[in-house]
């Protein structure tokens, strides 16, 4: 039979009926059933306590009838309790609530790493309630849940994860926002289905293999719900379902949020794999964040465009943190049941309001890619702490296919802070080929340099338009000069050999029937 522990949150303690406002405190002395004196050193304190203490470690307290507590707290002389264990028999129910923390361990942090002097794990095929008259913490310590977890109480109230490392092992079927603060960890090995997933600080969230994280709509809020978080791993499934909105917020952000300053860092690893449903146009953010991406080809699923942005300066002209992805594997992303060789993705940032404002990131490739449309945004005055003049997109290609169907440029022109430019720069080009069709009409720079180079002198460079197909091969064409096309050229490389020619006509060929093939 399944384990079921049921977690239900009440914005009044009273709607269970089971918390006694006069109750007092109680230590469990020993392991044993609830309903046993000696679990207590000899004096029973009745179904319900205002706060269950462990202060020794390594004790299990089994809740063989219905029974209620305030909150759990686990602290010895010392500070913590290696470990405690609390088991709810079937058919019974223990509710904890009325006042915040409703479970606290010491009040130190992990010395390093997972290394948790408090622990405490829920088992058993009992109820768990948690009804709370407002949104409590889980914090300084590790609690684990085997079991699994129906928690349907009110949506409006949250479980906050602060200093602590939470691990769902089992299926959580939840209605609220988890709330993660300074120095919390969430790892989903089982199954989790909750509102909200909030990573406010740094924190952690980890879908580890065989996981699923589900993130579904909160109807009682207005705007997309959906999940964002410093540091992450996602081995297993993340899927996100925002409802249908039609705001420019986020409904999934890999990255931090708009005034934090800590440099995220997300790994999708060999079999992660995420899906994104939303109505909001740039709900899949990638932001100040070094994102790795190792899973299979069309792993990354969204209905809309893929946001990629970081701020590179503030107000004071410091760096808060750029935006880098790693591509180990070749067109990870599908858009609208789109390849990613048909899809738009934009560079730039959005803001809560809906404000777009340019950015820097950089692609660094380690398999061939290709990339329907790059849209970059404008500098935006309005945008605060966004200064940079212009959208700027590097790819490091590294001696793979670079394949651009088309450069946009989007947003408004703030002229004191730049022109109309987007700029594209290329990286560790070695026998590799570019291909850009069909460049709007706007100043374009393409700067092709190495790492050690301001200028980096390449062949097999090629540019096509959608129109006509046109071939441009850069034997040293004039530098810093706007043509015909609108393509900026700031490089300088060698005419093609005859072999070369072949290859890059075949490209060329290749480009136009993709494009063609192409709806937007």
């Amino acid at each position: 039979m399944k384990n079921i522990i049921k977690i239900f949150l009440a914005s009044n303690i009273l709607a269970f009926g089971s918390v006694d406002l006069t109750a007092a405190d109680a230590t469990v002395s020993s392991s044993g059933n609830w309903s046993e004196s000696s679990t207590w050193g000899g004096s029973y304190p009745g179904s319900a306590v205002d706060t269950l203490n462990f202060t020794q470690g390594g004790l299990e307290l089994v809740v063989d009838s219905n029974a209620s507590a305030k909150q759990i707290l686990l602290h010895d002389d010392d500070g913590y309790t290696n470990n405690a264990s609390i088991v709810i028999n079937q058919g019974v129910s223990f509710n904890i609530g009325g006042i915040s923390p409703a479970i606290k361990g010491a009040d130190n942090p992990a010395p390093s790493g997972d290394n948790w002097k408090t622990i405490l794990t829920f088992s058993g095929a009992g109820t768990l309630n948690i009804s709370l008259p407002q949104s409590s913490y889980i914090s300084y310590g590790k609690y684990i849940f085997n079991a699994d977890v129906v928690n349907d109480g009110p949506t409006n109230l949250s479980l906050q994860l602060s200093n602590a490392t939470m691990d769902v092992n089992g299926t959580w079927n939840g209605n609220q926002t988890i709330d993660m603060f300074a120095n919390s960890v969430l790892n989903v090995n089982g199954s989790m289905n909750v509102y909200n997933v909030k990573g406010w600080a740094q924190c952690n969230i980890n879908v580890n293999a065989g996981g699923t994280l589900n993130i579904q709509k909160n109807p009682n809020y207005s705007w997309a719900t959906g999940m964002y978080g410093r540091i992450g791993t996602v081995d297993g499934s993340l899927i996100v379902d925002s409802g249908a909105e039609n705001s420019e917020r986020y409904s999934l952000r890999l990255g931090c949020d708009d005034n934090n300053r800590w440099d995220g860092k997300w790994t999708i690893g060999s079999t992660g794999t995420i899906k994104v449903m939303s109505y909001s146009k740039y709900y899949f953010q990638v932001r100040n964040t070094a994102l790795t991406i190792n899973s299979a080809a069309k792993s990354l699923y969204s209905n809309n465009t893929i946001l990629f942005g970081g701020y590179s300066a503030n107000a004071s002209g410091g760096s808060i943190g750029d935006t880098s992805v790693v591509f180990n594997t070749s067109n990870p992303f599908t858009v609208s049941s789109f390849s990613q060789a048909e899809s738009s993705f934009a560079i730039g940032l959005v803001n809560a309001s809906g404000e777009k404002a340019a950015s820097s990131v950089k692609f660094t490739l380690n398999a061939d890619n290709s990339f329907g449309e790059i849209e970059f945004f404008q500098a935006n005055a309005d945008v605060a702490n966004t200064l940079q003049a212009d959208s700027v997109l590097t790819i490091a290609a590294n001696g793979h296919l670079v394949n651009i169907g088309k450069l946009s440029l989007e947003g408004a022109d703030y002229s004191e802070l730049a022109e109309d430019h987007v700029y594209l720069k290329l990286q560790a080009l070695t026998d590799w080929t570019v291909q850009l069709a069909n460049i709007e009409t706007v100043n374009t720079q393409l700067i092709f340099e190495d790492d050690s180079y301001e200028v980096y002198k390449t062949s097999n460079i090629q540019f096509s338009t959608a129109e006509d197909s046109d071939t441009y091969l850069d034997a040293y064409l004039v530098k810093n000069k706007l043509d015909e096309n609108g393509y900026f050229i700031n490089t300088s490389s060698a005419v093609p050999e005859a072999s070369t020619y072949a290859a890059i006509m075949g490209a060329v060929a290749l480009a136009a029937s993709l494009l063609r093939r192409r709806r937007r």
